[in-house]
């Protein structure tokens, strides 16, 4: 599989059990680093700058490269608005109505004490009302490059 390091927490599972729990089928890694913030509706998952966000991504590519030494980790960062992770909606609940496990209480408890203790070291990145050349400034500023960086760790 092809390790996501952000999609997780959007289900209120803890990042490093999610690595530690998929390691041994993964193939590839996603790597971001990622910033949470509170809404009224939830909490905010945004990319930032690697070393800006909240995940150790140090024991991130140990635990997967002692799984795979070679295992190729490409860059993945999105140049938008945080994605809104609606946790105090019904809306959000309702794609765990039907399941075999339900999500846990104390998984919703941690991921908000994450996001309560982690406030981002600067306002969450947000491209909603740049102009095209400002967007594009803006994504080379924070990936290094004109579009998606794709590179080896």
């Amino acid at each position: 599989m092809c390790l996501d390091l952000s999609n997780n927490i959007a289900l209120c599972e803890d990042p490093m059990d999610t690595v530690k729990m998929l390691a041994p089928y993964t193939i590839m890694c996603h790597i971001k680093d990622v910033g949470l913030d509170m809404y009224e509706d939830g909490f905010l998952l945004s990319e930032v700058v690697m070393g800006e966000g909240i995940l150790d991504l140090k024991q991130i590519v140990q635990t997967l490269r002692n799984e795979d030494a070679d295992m190729p980790f490409y860059l993945e960062m999105v140049t938008r608005d945080p994605t809104e992770i609606p946790v105090f909606t019904d809306k959000y609940w309702a794609s765990f109505d039907n399941t075999y496990s339900p999500l846990p209480g104390r998984d919703l408890a941690r991921t908000l004490n994450l996001v309560r203790k982690n406030p981002p070291k600067k306002p969450l990145p947000r491209v909603t009302g740049l102009s095209q050349e400002a967007a594009v400034k803006f994504e080379d500023e924070t990936t290094g490059s004109r579009s998606n960086t794709r590179g080896r760790f």
